[in-house]
């Protein structure tokens, strides 16, 4: 099932740092969410139409233990947006959105670097990472085929609206203010437009698709902090295709930040030759690689409120949304890398709330 999740109000989704009252005082903003915030909204979703099965929560016999969420985008109209892959740079100080890919390069002798090759742009400009970049459908395609060298891509502070929220702590019981207790909370609205009659539209929604649960084609439900409502009806929105590549070298992006045991490198690569087999749960197919190089961004931490333990749940370090590894095969076949991997969630934890959704694309 594919729905868009449009905003009625300011939404808040909070990072993994501590925000304890009294000493911190400005809680950050995460966005797009978490794909644990998606999958527990989902869940209080299915629970809040199904609530004679309420009690069977986090049981052996949970109804909801076969929800799989299979993309978490954002969507603005009809085309479904991705995070910007980090081997896209720009020029420094460029006013266009233009993004051109990096090279990938030997490393020289007295790198540190772990891996063989690097990421070089023109020795003539000065390149910069984009930040918050966002591609369309069409863009990823172009990106995942290894045709598209340069790309245009959107800025999603083009969709938001930041709207800091102060608020002061109250005793329980007589719920007068407590000194020290001042704190600010950073929301955002998403971007909206006006049309004829002063009708509001959404220009900017999230896209998810899951399967295993079954809800209404249309609703409310609950999302982030404060649970805010907000209204999902399905969806037409469009995953990038499954290129057609051939040869031996392949990169893998993630579209959703993924959780490794290894930090930024999954467990079925060793961690000293850089080389692994991958198969998938399910799958009679397999293939041997090598990583060839990975551009990274820095890590988020993933972490969460648990409602049975009434505790907040362990952190853990994510690698973020729009990082590539490049991959060569060492035994195997192309085809089975793409069918692997494409549109599937390799995070080593998690994977079936859409930790770490994957695209395969091609290396020029």
């Amino acid at each position: 099932m594919k729905i868009q999740v449009q905003a009625l109000d300011t939404l808040f989704f909070r990072d993994g740092k501590p925000f304890t009252g009294g000493e911190e005082v400005w809680a950050d903003m995460l966005f797009p969410p978490s794909p644990s915030v998606i999958y527990g909204a989902l869940r209080g979703k299915y629970f809040s139409e199904q609530i004679a099965t309420f009690q069977q929560a986090n049981e052996p016999n949970d109804p909801t233990n076969t929800l799989k969420i299979k993309a978490i985008a954002l969507q603005s109209d009809d085309t479904v947006l991705f995070p910007i892959p980090l081997d896209y740079g720009k020029e420094k100080g460029d006013p266009t959105n233009k993004a051109f890919l990096l090279k990938n390069r030997v490393s020289v002798p007295v790198s540190n670097c772990p891996v063989k090759n690097v990421f070089v742009g023109n020795p003539t400009k000065i390149i910069e990472n984009i930040e918050n970049g966002l591609l369309d459908c069409d863009g990823m395609n172009g990106y995942l085929s290894g045709q598209a060298i340069e790309n245009f891509y959107m800025k999603l502070s083009d969709y938001i609206i930041p709207e800091p929220k102060l608020g002061i702590g109250r005793e329980n019981q007589t719920h007068v203010s407590q000194d020290g207790r001042l704190y600010r909370i950073d929301m955002r609205r998403l971007e909206s437009k006006m049309t004829f009659g002063n009708e509001r539209t959404q220009s900017i929604s999230i896209f998810i698709e899951f399967e295993g649960l079954s809800i209404p084609e249309q609703g409310l439900f609950r999302l982030g902090g404060e649970g805010k409502a907000v209204h999902y009806a399905t969806s037409e929105g469009m995953l990038p295709e499954k290129p057609q590549l051939s040869g031996t070298r392949f990169k893998l992006y993630l579209a959703t930040p993924a959780s490794f045991e290894q930090g930024w490198l999954p467990k079925w690569i060793d961690k000293n030759t850089l080389q692994g087999v991958y198969q998938r749960a399910g799958s009679h197919k397999s293939v041997a690689i090598r990583l060839e190089t990975a551009m990274i961004g820095k890590p988020m931490v993933i972490g969460g409120f648990d409602m049975q333990k009434h505790a907040p749940k362990k952190m853990r370090k994510a690698v973020p949304a729009g990082s590539v590894y490049y991959f060569e095969i060492v035994n195997g076949a192309m085809q089975d890398a793409l069918d692997l991997f494409h549109a599937q969630a390799i995070s080593d934890y998690d994977a079936q709330q859409g930790f770490g959704l994957t695209f395969v694309g091609g290396v020029a």
